[in-house]
């Protein structure tokens, strides 16, 4: 069973939200990406756990687009400070995963990853 945390109206991009997922608790910094698959969602986490979910990602979106996080394509949402290299239409996280850009949101990742300072020193983009 899902329950869900909602941040505060006021939330800033440096806050996180608190997940609960299976009686386990995490905060939306440990939070790598989300993978839509139909009605649900994949919850992918920096120590590697995956969780499901039987929320949208739409509903993800309106809470973590706050918090900093980016939707890179109608299927995936991406947490920035996990971003490792942006090979244009891909982006490569810390934990594996390459994930497709949309062709609507390529100009919008180039745009937040060119002039980024906070991201990994291995960062790399290409295109």
């Amino acid at each position: 069973m899902l329950t869900f945390k909602y941040p505060m109206p006021s939330v800033k991009a440096n806050q996180s939200s608190i997940f609960c997922i299976d009686k386990e608790y995490f905060s939306s910094d440990q939070i790598v990406s989300l993978i839509a698959d139909g009605n649900y969602s994949s919850i992918h986490l920096a120590n590697g756990k995956v969780y499901i979910s039987a929320r949208t990602l739409k509903k993800y979106d309106l809470i973590l687009s706050n918090l900093g996080f980016i939707r890179i394509h109608k299927s995936s949402i991406i947490n920035p400070n996990y971003v490792v290299a942006c090979p244009v239409p891909e982006v490569k996280l810390s934990n594996g995963q390459t994930l497709a850009v949309s062709r609507r949101k390529i100009s919008e990742v180039r745009r937040r990853f060119r002039y980024s300072t906070t991201l990994n020193p291995s960062f790399d983009i290409k295109g």
